[in-house]
């Protein structure tokens, strides 16, 4: 179950904040261009990493970076949306 919402730009967006008793988290892209995900204080870089799409709309990180925060990041000029639930 999805409980909380995101989104994400061409500019890199904190997604999902820093949580040090999170040992799961579930992203889930609803709508909107293909985006890529990075944990901490990194900056994901759009063509590398971890990529949520249409084709591959789900993520479960199940360890030791779902206590991070998770970051996300769009091409220029556009945008993604969805959601995300923890455990």
């Amino acid at each position: 179950m999805i409980n909380e919402s995101w989104a994400a730009t061409a500019v890199a967006s904190e997604i999902v904040p820093a949580d040090n008793s999170r040992a799961s988290v579930t992203l889930q892209l609803y709508s909107g261009s293909p985006m890529y995900i990075a944990f901490g204080g990194a900056n994901p870089v759009v063509g590398k990493g971890i990529r949520l799409s249409t084709t591959f709309p789900l993520v479960v990180i199940d360890d030791y970076r779902a206590a991070l925060a998770i970051r996300g990041n769009c091409d220029a000029g556009l945008t993604a949306a969805g959601g995300y639930a923890t455990a």
